[in-house]
């Protein structure tokens, strides 16, 4: 079928997959709140900063995540 889109399968880099369970014990939602980032992405939405150099069969994704564990916010600099 010509207008059915690919699938995206996403992988995550062994340190992230470390990094998200070390932080898992200090920030109970953090999986939560990667759920919908993960789904733009799966849905063709590439949200985040692309990083080049990776040709073109595979795409890399720099994406910040909001904690809703954390109670600190930025601040923002008034000049």
């Amino acid at each position: 079928m010509p207008n059915e889109a690919e699938a995206i399968t996403i992988r995550f880099a062994d340190d992230f997959e470390a990094n998200v369970y070390a932080l898992a014990k200090r920030y109970r939602s953090i999986r939560n709140d990667l759920q919908p980032v993960i789904e733009q992405i799966q849905a063709g939405n590439f949200i985040g900063d692309r990083i080049p150099g990776m040709g073109e069969d595979y795409i890399i994704l720099k994406v910040r995540v909001k904690n809703s564990t954390s109670k600190k916010e930025k601040v923002q600099d008034i000049a």
